[in-house]
């Protein structure tokens, strides 16, 4: 599949916060949000029908790349 684990550690560190919340996709169905205080943190985002559903992993780096994968 195209697009699958496209980040890497690297550029998840260089990340900068802007001035809005960054959503960054992995592929799939794992992204990375990142505040504009600079806080990144992965959630797997997914649909059910009409409705978008959430589940917050944790925080990087205590969740790494490798681990919310």
């Amino acid at each position: 599949m195209s697009g699958i684990n496209k980040l890497t550690d690297r550029q998840i560190k260089n990340l900068k916060p802007g001035a809005r919340r960054i959503k960054i996709g992995d592929g799939d169905k794992l992204w990375l949000f990142v505040s504009p205080s600079g806080i990144k943190v992965w959630r797997m985002l997914w649909k059910e029908g009409n409705t978008q559903k959430q589940f917050t992993i944790g925080p990087y780096p205590t969740i790494s790349l490798k681990e919310a994968r």
